[in-house]
């Protein structure tokens, strides 16, 4: 699947599903990830639970809901993550016209998957 082309052609809701070290759950929204040129899928993280999850369990899903219980879950792998630099600018960018102007300022880190796996939103 060409993730950057369904992340830019694509409208709809994500959620970013991330564990402790002791397997307790956290969902958060999150908008439309960043896909970088390799394939990997970014997101700007603040400093959340979700972000301390990752920090300790490097594995992730997010649903992707286009509407109508139609989209995507990926099974993500942490690969990466830095605090600055160019994906930085474009998710804080995307933030404040996305959500609310102002919210990209509490982006303070990007955090880069790899998807493991990858299925339909529904199993209908």
């Amino acid at each position: 699947m060409n993730w950057k082309n369904y992340f830019n052609e694509t409208n709809g809701d994500g959620y970013l599903a991330t564990a402790d070290p002791t397997g307790v759950v956290n969902v958060a929204p999150y908008f439309r990830p960043e896909v970088l040129d390799d394939g990997g899928i970014a997101f700007g993280m603040s400093e959340s639970r979700t972000y301390q999850n990752v920090q300790s369990n490097g594995h992730a899903t997010f649903a992707f809901n286009e509407g109508g219980f139609k989209g995507v879950r990926l099974y993500l792998e942490k690969t990466e993550e830095t605090d600055a630099g160019l994906v930085m600018e474009k998710l804080r960018a995307r933030a404040d016209a996305e959500v609310l102007p102002g919210t990209g300022a509490h982006l303070k880190h990007v955090v880069v998957f790899k998807v493991a796996k990858f299925e339909p939103l529904t199993s209908l």
